[in-house]
């Protein structure tokens, strides 16, 4: 993989990501926690990420993690970075070219995920990246899923087909960052 793996970027993210869904939810209205609320209007994609080119993906993927910054600067006074909790969500794995874009995970899941299998964008952390096109299947991305949803996301992952999504904490991926998780407690 080209990308090495940056844990201090990864527990920024991680932060971030926390603080954003529980703006997200807690804005929400009680009866309206739909997993859509963490799908940000000013981030969606030009159109359903099953269809879209790799290029496309990375593209949109590269926009989530520039953007939320920007995000959260604007909430800033309403939040505390340093007390995002990551034990209340789970981190889990989604593996793209794996997927048979079938929707099942999407149905199971009662729209936490996508038709393509695809995590809420507001929850992404990190993209691992393929090397090159040989090694395609091992690009990932990792994202947290807030205890809101942990029972929508393991009936998604349960009932996928094709092991596109995975709990990293469960995994048994061979992936040396996930070390550095454990190690740094992040691995939840």
């Amino acid at each position: 993989m080209t990308d090495i793996f940056d844990i201090e970027q990864f527990q920024k993210r991680l932060v971030e990501v926390i603080s954003w869904c529980n703006i997200r939810i807690q804005s929400s209205e009680k009866e309206n926690k739909s997993p859509n609320i963490l799908r940000s209007v000013i981030s969606q994609p030009e159109r359903p990420l099953a269809y879209v080119s790799p290029k496309e993906r990375d593209e949109f993927i590269d926009r989530v993690f520039a953007e939320r910054p920007d995000l959260l600067h604007n909430f800033a006074e309403t939040l505390n970075l340093q007390h995002a909790d990551s034990s209340k969500g789970r981190l889990l794995a989604f593996f793209p070219y794996l997927n048979v874009n079938d929707g099942v995970a999407e149905i199971e899941s009662k729209g936490y995920f996508d038709y393509g299998g695809y995590p809420p964008w507001d929850t992404w952390v990190y993209y691992i990246r393929a090397e090159d096109d040989a090694k395609s299947e091992v690009a990932h991305l990792i994202a947290w899923v807030p205890s809101l949803f942990l029972d929508n996301a393991n009936d998604g992952i349960r009932f996928s087909p094709d092991n596109s999504l995975v709990w990293l904490k469960d995994s048994n991926l061979g992936f040396s960052y996930i070390k550095s998780l454990a190690q740094a407690n992040l691995l939840v």
